[in-house]
Order: C-alpha cells, then structure tokens, then sequence
C-alpha cells in the first residue's frame, strides 16, 4: 500500500501541478478517521471528526488548488490517498501482531525489491554522487518517519494518528 501510494503520487505530480494533486492526497486522513471506525472498531467523537474536517479545510485554504476543472488524471492523487490510508489502517491493525521494526523492514523490503524489477525499464541518467548522496539521506529519514508513524500507530488509534497528518503540510 505504501509503495502504492509512493508511486500514485510520483504519477499526480507528473500530471497535474502541485497544489492540485498535494490537496487531493489530503482526503486521506479524513478516510482513516471515516474507515477506522468501521474496519478497527474504533471510537471516533465529534472533536476528531472536528479536527480532521478543520485541517483538511486549512489544507485547502493554504493551498488553494485550481479545482475549476475536474480531470481525468485527478484519480491519481485521490487513489494515492485511499492507498496510503490503506497503509496507515494496515499498520494500526499489525501493531498489536508486529514491533515496530519487523513492519518497517517488511515494508522497506517490498519498496526496496518491487521498484528494482522495474528499474532497467525506467531508468535514464544514473545520479551524480550529490544527487546519490541526497536519495540516500532522503530514505534514511523517510525509514525514519515511517518508523515513527509505526510506533505511534502501535499507541494510539488511527482515527488519532490521522489529523497529524496535516502538519506534513508545513514540511
């Protein structure tokens, strides 16, 4: 799921311009709030659905993407938010099953092997030693926030979790 949404959202960008596909994505803490109820049997009171409702409204007000137009190529970013709220339930499920660090090696393992089939297909310059050394940090404290994310799903619902999701905005 995760991968999925990595990918979903590479796509968004390269279709649609930044504000436009970075809103759409937000829907997905409203949809971990909505389907953790149902899916987790978690609670959810009118102060989480308030919070939820109040950042994705602050998203949209930061951004202002140009929604004039409904495209075809906006069920990128609305399907990368659905997978990545996917990941967020799934990991909130395993937590009880899994530490933190068998799910984050699980789920790097598959973003690690997966891409790497359809690497020789796809890639065109090979990084300079800058460029290379930037990637590396960029999966170091990307394992690093998805580590973190893990662990806070393993002590708190996702209904709780998702609303944070919006301080990635300042990011």
């Amino acid at each position: 799921a995760l991968l999925a949404s990595s990918m979903l959202f590479v796509i968004s960008l390269s279709l649609l311009p930044f504000a436009t596909a970075n809103v759409l994505t937000f829907i997905s803490p409203l949809l971990v709030a909505a389907v953790s109820a149902v899916l987790l049997g978690e609670r959810i009171g009118l102060t989480r659905i308030a919070t939820v409702l109040t950042g994705f409204a602050g998203v949209v007000i930061v951004i202002r993407p140009g929604l004039a137009s409904i495209e075809p190529a906006m069920v990128f970013p609305l399907l990368c938010a659905v997978t990545y709220a996917g990941y967020q339930l799934l990991t909130r499920y395993t937590a009880g099953i899994d530490a933190a660090l068998p799910s984050l090696f699980y789920t790097s393992l598959v973003g690690c092997l997966v891409p790497s089939f359809a690497m020789p297909f796809f890639w065109l310059v090979t990084p300079s030693l800058l460029e290379a050394s930037i990637l590396f940090v960029h999966g170091i404290l990307a394992g690093l926030g998805h580590f973190m994310l893990i662990k806070a799903l393993s002590y708190a619902t996702a209904s709780t979790i998702a609303p944070f999701g919006y301080a990635s905005l300042i990011w």
